[in-house]
């Protein structure tokens, strides 16, 4: 049972116990073998880790983005790559396995920022990697930055190239990349 779409373990904790509770039921009964979830790295702790271990949970995904500090701060994500180290620790110490999301083609990434996000998987090292394009939403300020012409997205070749570059490094790591998204064409 997959509880995706959002960031799980920072819903309100009577929402998330519920729907913990819904699982380990679910799980108790034999009807499905594991939990998963996705989540941001800055609502990762020991407590909400053993609280996810304890109710069969064994796979989180952190929505990542980057591990560059300077975009993560652009993006307005609220921490740092440091945040994201330690979240990938707490939940290997725990036998979670983790999935880390990163993102290609933010208008904003240079080549020196996607090199701080590849060289990290030397040290990140999770289980599993998705790679997916930077696609704008309507109505965000980076939509309205890109509109007003202050900066312009990469092209699909660029972001082709910048996500084999994350994707090459993830084979050097024999990290499996479980999937790969599709840039928006020109």
């Amino acid at each position: 049972l997959s509880f995706y779409g959002g960031s799980f373990t920072a819903l309100p904790a009577d929402r998330m116990n519920a729907f913990i509770e819904k699982g380990r039921d679910l799980f108790e009964k034999g009807v499905i073998s594991s939990l998963r979830c996705s989540t941001r790295p800055d609502a990762i702790d020991e407590k909400i880790v053993k609280r996810l271990k304890e109710n069969h949970f064994g796979t989180v995904e952190l929505g990542v983005q980057t591990m560059s500090d300077k975009l993560l701060k652009k993006m307005k994500r609220g921490h740092n790559s440091e945040v994201v180290y330690k979240a990938v620790d707490i939940l290997k110490k725990h036998n979670i396995k983790t999935v880390v999301q990163l993102m290609s083609g933010y208008p904003y990434e240079n080549m020196e920022d996607l090199d701080i996000t590849v060289n990290s998987l030397d040290m990140l090292k999770p289980d599993f990697l998705r790679i997916y394009p930077f696609v704008p939403v309507c109505d965000t300020e980076i939509q309205d930055e890109i509109d007003n012409g202050l900066v312009k997205m990469d092209s699909v070749d660029e972001i082709i190239e910048k996500s084999a570059k994350i994707f090459v490094r993830a084979m050097e790591n024999n990290i499996p990349v479980i999937r790969i998204g599709l840039p928006l064409s020109a």
